[in-house]
């Protein structure tokens, strides 16, 4: 249960306001639950945050090599059809001969 504090601290925060610096308006805009968990110094310190890094950390990884494969396989069509193009043209030259 150590989300518990977390989130009655945010109902908390919810309720009054809290300024945003100039330099903090980019996260802020991003994600103003990152921000206020960095404002009020909770930002990857508990399991749950550590929990959650970790595992934006395997999706990232995951779409990266997800991203390679893709390129690989558009990469393998295009030599398919290039293949097949020059192997109609080979066939048809035959005919015309």
């Amino acid at each position: 249960m150590d989300f518990l504090p977390v989130f009655s601290a945010t109902i908390a925060w919810m309720k009054q306001e809290t300024p945003v610096k100039a330099s903090e308006v980019g996260e802020y805009v991003y994600c103003k639950r990152a921000w206020w968990l960095t404002f009020n110094n909770l930002a990857k310190t508990t399991p749950h945050m550590q929990d959650g890094i970790e595992r934006h950390d395997a999706f990232y990884l995951f779409l990266t090599s997800l991203k390679t494969r893709l390129a690989f396989a558009k990469l393998l069509v295009t030599l398919g059809i290039v293949l097949l193009l020059v192997s109609l043209l080979g066939m048809i030259f035959q005919m015309v001969l």
